[in-house]
C-alpha cells in the first residue's frame, strides 16, 4: 500500500498497483473518509454548530453557491437558515473536491454541473451534515 499526499491536493491511495480514490474532511473532533475503487468521490463533514451570524452567511452564498440557492436560503427562517446552509455547502465542497479542485467562487460556467455527478446528503444526528459527491460510472 503506499499513500501519496501532497498539500492541497486529493490524496492517492494505491493497493497493489490499483488507484483507491480517497477523500477525506472533518469538523469539531470528527473524521470521515470515503474510498471508491471505480470512481472519483468528494465528502465534506460540516458541524451545524459552528455556522455563524446568518448576515456574514449570506454574503458567503451569494460568492460560492448558486444564485437560486443563495435566494432560497435568504427566504429561510432562522431554524431552516443553518441547516440549509450547512447542506448546501457540504454539497459545494464535497462536489469541488470529487473533482479534485479547491473551494471556489460559483460562475455561470461553474464545473460542479456535470450532469454525471451524483450528489447526496444525511443528517448525523442534530449537529452535523454529512455530503458525498462522486462520478456516475
Amino acid at each position: 500500500m503506499c499513500i501519496d499526499n501532497q498539500r492541497g491536493m486529493v490524496p492517492t491511495l494505491f493497493v497493489n498497483g490499483r488507484q483507491i480514490h480517497v477523500s477525506i474532511s472533518h469538523a469539531s473532533g470528527v473524521s470521515c473518509a470515503a474510498l471508491s475503487l471505480d470512481t472519483k468521490i468528494g465528502v465534506d463533514l460540516v458541524d451545524l454548530n459552528e455556522i455563524s451570524a446568518e448576515d456574514d452567511l449570506l454574503q458567503t452564498a451569494k460568492l460560492f453557491l448558486s444564485p437560486s440557492i443563495a435566494t432560497s436560503l435568504a427566504h429561510s427562517n432562522r431554524h431552516e437558515f443553518r441547516f440549509n446552509f450547512g447542506v448546501e455547502w457540504a454539497k459545494r465542497e464535497a462536489s469541488l473536491k470529487c473533482l479534485g479542485l479547491p473551494i471556489i467562487e460559483w460562475t455561470q460556467n461553474d464545473p460542479c454541473l456535470p450532469n454525471d455527478m451524483i450528489v447526496e446528503f444525511m443528517s448525523i444526528g442534530s449537529r452535523y451534515v454529512l455530503a458525498q459527491a462522486r462520478l456516475h460510472v
